[in-house]
């Protein structure tokens, strides 16, 4: 429940007036729904229409395995280290992030 309620804040913090500044956080939400949406369809589908969703599958693949990645390194990264692994976050972006020329 209270990753039910954590999530529901999550969603609720991307309706206020603030999102015209931040991006919005649910992104990922909406590609794994995606991916398992077009992995339902395939199943329903007869095989001369599943090329289609064999290509979408295979991209939503593409998209979430990085952020998996990323999700369960850090977890194990955290859990070694504490949650003083933030400032190991902070400096890799630090040094990931493209400076403009502006």
């Amino acid at each position: 429940m209270l990753i039910v309620f954590a999530l529901g804040l999550q969603n609720a913090y991307g309706r206020f007036p603030v999102k015209e500044i931040l991006a919005p956080t649910t992104v990922m939400t909406g590609n794994v729904t995606q991916l398992f949406i077009d992995m339902t369809n395939y199943l329903k589908l007869s095989e001369e229409r599943r090329h289609e969703f064999t290509e979408r599958i295979i991209h939503g693949i593409y998209v979430i395995s990085p952020f998996l990645m990323g999700c369960i390194s850090s977890a194990l990264i955290t859990k070694s280290m504490g949650f003083s692994s933030i400032i190991f976050a902070g400096i890799i972006m630090l040094v990931d992030h493209p400076h403009s020329g502006n």
